[in-house]
């Protein structure tokens, strides 16, 4: 009978051991509840429509549609719509450079994207997202623990990108989808959260995709709403459309008269 307890507590560790979960163990998980590797990468081009809501203190509430266009490799274009005042906003990065385009009066301007907002640019061009092949493109990875997010257990996994932006992933224990994010970004005034929830997954070409992403910036009180109307895979999309568009040629000087 003296043998009892230490053979429990051989099991207990025993247990311990077979229930432990590793942030590679989780990541893959997570991967395979979107739809698994092969399909992911099999994805060469995407094409999202939607509509955004923001708030802020300085612009009120503005709502307004949006075209978003992705392809290999590392190739975005957003074109948003402001509503109720006409107004088109185009960034884009070909993979190599990054640009935006915003009105000016009785113009349209185009200039480079630079610093902290290209880098975020470049990071938003993975379209397999940040967890698959994390290894080779330069992150780590580490589990946190489990917390609660909204009275769902959740697994915190900390990101590390290569470009040393930090992520804290919240993935559900059961669905093993992502449900919140946690990012940390460089902006002119410092560094600021960004607290992203993701929800309404639904399945496109057996990939899985959040429809309804809510984000916020405690520090700046801006929040935001995402809702996807559509999501296209594999569309036909021209590479031109992720170049910054050419000057426009200046008007030809008028002839002197003789």
């Amino acid at each position: 009978m003296r043998r009892l307890p230490f053979f429990l507590s051989i099991f207990l560790v025993f247990s311990a051991t077979l229930g432990a979960q590793t942030a590679d163990e989780i990541i893959g998980k997570s991967i395979a509840a979107r739809g698994g590797v092969s399909k992911i990468v099999a994805i060469q081009t995407r094409r999202l429509t939607g509509e955004i809501e923001i708030s802020s203190p300085d612009v009120g509430a503005l709502g307004a549609s949006f075209v978003e266009l992705e392809a290999r490799p590392s190739k975005l274009r957003r074109d948003l719509s402001i509503q109720g005042i006409n107004v088109t906003l185009t960034q884009g990065y070909d993979g190599q450079n990054g640009w935006k385009t915003a009105p000016s009066p009785g113009k349209s301007v185009t200039e480079p994207m630079t610093g902290d907002e290209l880098k975020e640019f470049q990071e938003e061009s993975d379209m397999d997202g940040s967890l698959v092949n994390y290894r080779q493109k330069g992150h780590t990875a580490e589990l946190v623990g489990k917390e609660k997010v909204d009275g769902v257990d959740a697994y915190n996994i900390k990101l590390t990108l290569k470009t040393g932006g930090q992520r804290n992933l919240y993935i559900d224990t059961t669905s093993f989808l992502e449900i919140k994010v946690i990012s940390q970004v460089a902006r002119e005034v410092g560094p600021v959260e960004i607290q992203t929830i993701l929800s309404d997954y639904r399945v496109v070409e057996g990939i899985q995709y959040p429809f309804v992403i809510e984000s916020k910036i405690p520090s700046q009180q801006v929040n935001s709403k995402v809702t996807l109307e559509k999501i296209e895979t594999n569309v036909p999309i021209d590479n031109s459309v992720f170049k910054a568009p050419a000057p426009a040629a200046k008007p030809a000087p008028a002839a002197k008269p003789k």
